[in-house]
């Protein structure tokens, strides 16, 4: 984490004489984000209970965010919230999944790039440092037919980065969209573990 917030101040620095000689502005935007996160490891801490394995289902959220843009290199603070069922468990012979859900919610301080291609087309890629807080609850029914429920939340650093291109609409609204990468460490049940969310964006932002 150290070393990503180190790589994005070291770049934002670098970049920074090209982007103060262009236009500056703030803007605002919102998108719509479709997300896969990767399985998540627990257990109810008994001295005997198997680690077991949740999967969770392709989700949708949303992501609002403001900004700066200087030119060339846009900083921007972004809240985010995306959402997902239990689709399977495994790890123990004869378990039932019972549902369950997950909120997963973000607050990210980011810095982008724009690459000035002289036309309505503007790629980008970006850096972000922020806080990351996961919520819900995983139903089971394990082989003794005994039903438990798993509840759980945390809040941990975390790190994105993304690519992307937005697409000039008018001078003052342009149509963004790209993916990112989200990585988040969590110690549940003293397993080192990383949430990993990869997410596709499709949004807008609207300058002033």
């Amino acid at each position: 984490m150290k070393r990503l917030v180190g790589m994005t101040a070291i770049a934002l620095t670098a970049l920074a004489p090209a982007a103060l000689a262009d236009d500056a502005g703030v803007y605002v935007g919102a998108s719509g984000a479709l997300s896969v996160v990767s399985d998540y490891e627990f257990s109810n801490g008994n001295a005997n209970d198997t680690t077991k394995s949740a999967e969770f289902s392709t989700g949708g959220g949303a992501l609002l965010r403001g900004g700066y843009d200087f030119g060339s290199i846009r900083t921007e603070l972004e809240i985010g919230w995306r959402a997902h069922d239990i689709e399977s468990i495994g790890g123990q012979a004869g378990i039932v999944n019972d549902g369950g859900s997950l909120n997963f919610y973000t607050a990210m301080v980011k810095g982008a790039y724009d690459f000035d291609t002289g036309t309505a087309v503007t790629p980008y890629l970006s850096l972000g440092v922020g806080a990351a807080f996961a919520e819900g609850d995983i139903g089971y029914t394990a082989a003794d037919g005994e039903r438990y429920t798993k509840n759980y939340f945390g809040v941990a650093p975390a790190g994105e980065i993304g690519v992307g291109a937005s697409y000039a609409l008018t001078d003052d609204m342009d149509l963004i969209g790209g993916y990112s990468f989200l990585g988040a460490p969590t110690d549940e049940a003293n397993e080192d573990q990383v949430i990993q969310a990869h997410s596709l964006q499709l949004g807008l932002n609207y300058g002033f």
